[in-house]
């Protein structure tokens, strides 16, 4: 009976866990529209209406807090906006709007997160877990109704690595153009995402170096146009913004923020793990408890959940919310095991998912630069991430795929485990919603 059940939640799970995420998203922007869970979402407001009202791209970067972002994002949402207000709607209807291309680029997360997953490993086991954490996490939940480029990034970098991944499977004979149409796109969404541009490239290279003879002509051409797209849309990023009077590239606007100054960088810093700390705070506010926001580890787990919010609203109107917080954080620490079960067994792992590894690396190397940069606790946020959070849930579930690999009782205890947390991320939404 057991092994019936067991097998029925793998093959019916992923199905649920969709259709949920979906659901979610949508109750979820209803309920709360675009200023709940925000991130700078003064500035990225700014540049929009800047854009819509001027019809052009900011000439100086450093005159606005998001004018060094890459534009694409902004274009779409500028266009958005300008045409609900020649069509009669006010300020906060034509932004209120702009929620539901935010709504729509996390369903495109969605599928074509799922569709990657199909084509990176057979497991129904590993897609479904890999599925929990990018339709049920909430600080990704949180993306589907926020105005800021990151809601594109997360949509484009799905397509990306999809299509890239299916192409490279392909011996980049069909599906090429489609490719670097979408990692282009992406690296015109945000400069960080380069690491998938980058992930492209390693691959026309492997594909160079193993394919026929008879086939070298083609990945010739297909690395020279990379070259030469490549070329062109870094000229064009550096050149928008490179400022005269300072003769420097404005590259991002960012600070020292007060009350969130990192003042020590080193192994406390980086090498502890306070989880009694963080699951005795319930949240990872960056204000908060300075154990949980002064060590990386413990503000990246929680932040991953929850983001850097303060939820005592939340809290004082629903009395079980923190308990169940805490649970998810509890329940959450399968993604820990997996992420030190894929480590531990990355030598099995096929050539297309180490380099995709290698992309999540680049990632955080980029954070951490960033964070030296400028040694504020809210640049230290998972979302940051947010490029690699497919990477991050197959990492997650192929690494529990590996430990329980041993015996089947360890699968059949990590899915009734996967399960309780879906329970609890439920439970979570719908104390939030009520």
């Amino acid at each position: 009976m057991l092994r019936t059940i067991m097998s029925l939640l793998q093959n019916r799970l992923i199905w649920i866990v969709l259709i949920l995420g979906v659901l979610i998203r949508i109750l979820y922007f209803q309920k709360f529209g675009i200023m709940l869970f925000q991130h700078d979402w003064h500035g990225h407001i700014e540049l929009i209406k800047y854009m819509a009202e001027n019809r052009d791209i900011p000439a100086i970067p450093n005159k606005g807090w998001e004018y060094p972002q890459q534009s694409l994002y902004y274009i779409i949402t500028a266009t958005l906006y300008a045409v609900s207000s020649s069509w009669g709607f006010s300020e906060q209807e034509a932004l209120y709007g702009l929620g539901y291309f935010s709504l729509f680029c996390s369903f495109i997360f969605l599928i074509y997160g799922y569709r990657l997953l199909q084509l990176l490993t057979s497991s129904r086991w590993v897609q479904t877990v890999s599925m929990t954490f990018l339709a049920l996490t909430p600080s990704l939940v949180y993306m589907s109704a926020r105005i800021n480029n990151d809601v594109l990034v997360m949509a484009l970098s799905s397509m990306a690595l999809f299509y890239t991944v299916r192409s490279y499977q392909h011996g980049f004979q069909k599906g090429f153009y489609i490719a670097l149409l979408s990692v282009s796109l992406l690296f015109l969404t945000k400069v960080s995402s380069a690491s998938i541009e980058l992930f492209l490239f390693a691959l026309l290279l492997i594909s160079y170096f193993q394919v026929k003879q008879s086939e070298l002509k083609l990945l010739k051409k297909q690395l020279f146009i990379y070259g030469l797209v490549g070329v062109f849309l870094l000229s064009m990023t550096l050149w928008r913004l490179y400022v005269p009077l300072e003769e420097s590239f404005y590259m991002v606007n960012s600070t020292e923020f007060p009350k969130q100054t990192l003042e020590v960088l080193d192994s406390s810093y980086f090498g502890t793990f306070h989880f009694y700390d963080l699951i005795t705070a319930g949240q990872s506010h960056v204000f908060g408890e300075d154990s949980v926001r002064h060590s990386f580890l413990t503000y990246q787990y929680g932040t991953m959940f929850f983001g850097e919010f303060d939820y005592a609203f939340f809290w004082n109107k629903t009395e079980f919310l923190p308990i169940v917080m805490q649970g998810m954080l509890l329940f959450g620490l399968l993604y820990i095991m997996g992420f030190i079960g894929y480590l531990i067994h990355f030598f099995k792992e096929k050539m297309v998912n180490k380099i995709l590894f290698g992309v999540l690396l680049i990632n955080l190397m980029l954070i951490l630069k960033f964070i030296f940069s400028y040694p504020s606790v809210c640049n230290t946020d998972f979302r940051y991430f947010v490029s690699s959070f497919i990477i991050f849930a197959l990492v997650f579930a192929q690494g529990l795929y590996y430990l329980s690999s041993y015996y089947k009782i360890i699968r059949d205890v990590f899915t009734m485990l996967v399960v309780g947390l879906v329970l609890i991320e439920l439970l979570f939404f719908y104390g939030l919603m009520m």
